[in-house]
């Protein structure tokens, strides 16, 4: 039976993964990259962020309004009137 000091850790085996997919060319580090255009979340048009389209929905809803967060789809995080109102605004547009 083997002792408890000849056993792995998770540690060791988690440090073992990561040099494997360093030696192979695997292993992904964050970047941080300005100015490039957001097609990998809900906020893709940018407008989370956008300064004059808060001030002005919260003009419109109330100050307590944050409605031009990104936080997910529709269909998972629910839908609103002021959401299709400007849904059907843009198409029209």
């Amino acid at each position: 039976m083997k002792d408890q000091t000849d056993l792995p850790t998770a540690l060791d085996k988690m440090q073992h993964k990561l040099q494997a997919r360093e030696e192979a060319g695997n292993l992904r580090t964050l970047k941080i990259n300005k100015g490039l255009v957001d097609f990998y979340s809900n906020d893709y048009l940018g407008l989370a962020k956008d300064a004059s389209l808060l001030s002005a929905s919260q003009q419109m809803l109330g100050s307590n309004a944050n409605i031009n967060g990104s936080s997910g789809s529709r269909l998972l995080s629910g839908n609103s009137e002021q959401s299709v109102e400007l849904e059907r605004y843009l198409a029209n547009y």
